[in-house]
C-alpha cells in the first residue's frame, strides 16, 4: 500500500512526460501577447506627420525670434534717445556732433558713450550701439540725421537759409523728425547720414533723402520688413519700408528736413 502510494506520487517519466511538457509551453507562448513591431507604412506615416509639423513649427519659431531681435534692437535705441536727452540737458540744449562737427561737437559715438558704459573710451556704448542682429564687428550700426548736426556740409548751398537745428529746442516738430536710423550693411564707420547734400543723392533723386537715395543709406529691411528708428523727443518706433517710403517726398513731411520737406 504504501509502496503504491510512492508510486503514485512519483513525477511521471519517460513519453508522458515530454507530451505534459510541450503542453505546458505551448499553453504558455499562448498567453504571451503579439509584441510584433510597427510595420513600414506605419513608420512612413510617423515620419509624414513629424516632417509637416516641423515645417509649420520651424517658420514660426524663426519668425518669434526675429521679433525678439527687432524688439531689442528697439530698447536699445530707446536707451540711446534716453542718453542723447540727458547730453542736451547738461550742454544747453545741444545734440551730439558727428564727424563733420569735430572740433566744436564731437561725434554722439564718443559723446553718448559716458551715459551708456562704465568705459569712458568704448566705442559700442556697451553694445548698445550694435543692432544685436549684426554678425560683423562693429562698433555701431546706427546713424545720426545731418540735419540735426551743426553746420553739415553743404547746408547753406543745398539749402539756402536753412537753419540751425543742432539743438532740441530748435527742431519744430521732434515727435515727427527723425534723430538716428540703421546703417546700410555695406556703410562703416559713418556716424551720421548724408540727408542735407544735395550733390550725394542719386541720379534721379530731388534730394540726398529721396527714396532711392535714402534706401542707399538706410537699412530699411534689418528688421524682415522694416526697420528702427529713434525720433528727436526720444520715441521710437518700428517703421515698414512701405510706410516711411511716401512720407519722403510728401510736401511738409518733417520725417528728415525738421522744417518741412520743399521748404
Amino acid at each position: 500500500m504504501m509502496e503504491g502510494m510512492k508510486l503514485g506520487g512519483r513525477r511521471a517519466s519517460g513519453p508522458a512526460a515530454l507530451v505534459n511538457r510541450s503542453e505546458t509551453i505551448a499553453t504558455n507562448r499562448a498567453s504571451v501577447p503579439d509584441c510584433a513591431g510597427f510595420t513600414l507604412i506605419e513608420l512612413l506615416v510617423v515620419m509624414a506627420v513629424i516632417g509637416i509639423l516641423a515645417g509649420l513649427l520651424l517658420p514660426a519659431l524663426s519668425r518669434a525670434k526675429t521679433r525678439a531681435i527687432s524688439i531689442q534692437c528697439l530698447n536699445q535705441f530707446k536707451q540711446i534717445g534716453i542718453a542723447t536727452q540727458m547730453f542736451a540737458d547738461d550742454n544747453e540744449d545741444e545734440l551730439p556732433g558727428n564727424q563733420h562737427s569735430l572740433p566744436h561737437r564731437p561725434s554722439w559715438v564718443a559723446q553718448l558713450t559716458n551715459y551708456l558704459s562704465y568705459s569712458m573710451t568704448d566705442p559700442t556704448g556697451a553694445g548698445v550701439y550694435r543692432c544685436p542682429s549684426e554678425e560683423r564687428r562693429v562698433a555701431y550700426t546706427c546713424a545720426v540725421n545731418d540735419f540735426l548736426t551743426y553746420r553739415p556740409p553743404n547746408g547753406g548751398t543745398s539749402w539756402p537759409g536753412m537753419g540751425d537745428y543742432s539743438r532740441k529746442g530748435a527742431v519744430p516738430s521732434p515727435s515727427e523728425t527723425i534723430w538716428m536710423a540703421e546703417l546700410a550693411s555695406d556703410l562703416e564707420f559713418q556716424d551720421h547720414f548724408h540727408f542735407v547734400d544735395k550733390g550725394r543723392a542719386i541720379p534721379g533723386d530731388s534730394t540726398a533723402y529721396s527714396p532711392n537715395s535714402f534706401l542707399s543709406q538706410v537699412h530699411v529691411n534689418r528688421h524682415r520688413l522694416g526697420a528702427n528708428y529713434l525720433f528727436v523727443d526720444g520715441h521710437v518706433e518700428s517703421l515698414s519700408w512701405a510706410r516711411i517710403k511716401p512720407m519722403l517726398n510728401q510736401p511738409g513731411s518733417r520725417l528728415i528736413k525738421p522744417n518741412g520737406h520743399g521748404n
